[in-house]
């Protein structure tokens, strides 16, 4: 699921399409390892004080999580 298809507020979708964009776009193994921990961290950030709906947050972390899986694929090559 895109991000543009998720409910939630637009401070959180800039930030979030900030990150995936990000995580597609890391050049090797080491930044892209950095950067799941950024989406992890927002995302368990977005948890702790509840900002999302546990179902939009769900969703949220399967798209950051598919991301980095795509992206970890790609530099292994």
């Amino acid at each position: 699921m895109p991000l543009t298809h998720l409910s939630i507020p637009e401070t959180i979708k800039t930030e979030a399409v900030q990150i995936l964009a990000d995580l597609e776009n890391a050049n090797g193994l080491l930044e892209m390892s950095q950067l799941a921990g950024v989406a992890e961290g927002f995302t368990r950030a977005l948890g702790c004080v509840k900002a999302l709906p546990q179902a939009e947050l769900d969703t949220l972390e399967r798209v950051f999580t598919s991301a980095v899986s795509r992206r970890m694929a790609a530099l292994r090559g």
